[in-house]
């Protein structure tokens, strides 16, 4: 497969609505996904109700470990009315 059909692919079943900074995912795509593969239609509907768009400035770190010291650090805020 050439790599922008890869690519392609990989972005098949996503929408995004930059005026509302949302991003979507198909139930049939969100069912490909390794950790709801095989799951019901209903089940997949409900997980896509508690999935949240995130966005980042460019050039910041959005790896696992930075994110979660950046949510870390807001829920801490939130706690002592930082």
């Amino acid at each position: 497969m050439a790599p922008t059909a890869a690519c392609g692919e990989k972005q098949t079943g996503f929408t995004l609505d930059q005026a509302r900074h949302q991003a979507e995912i198909s139930l049939e795509r969100l069912g490909q996904v390794g950790a709801f593969y095989g799951m019901s239609d209903e089940v997949l509907a409900e997980t896509r109700t508690l999935l949240r768009t995130e966005e980042h400035p460019a050039g910041a770190s959005s790896t696992g470990r930075a994110i979660m010291a950046r949510r870390f650090t807001s829920s801490c805020a939130e706690a002592w009315n930082c």
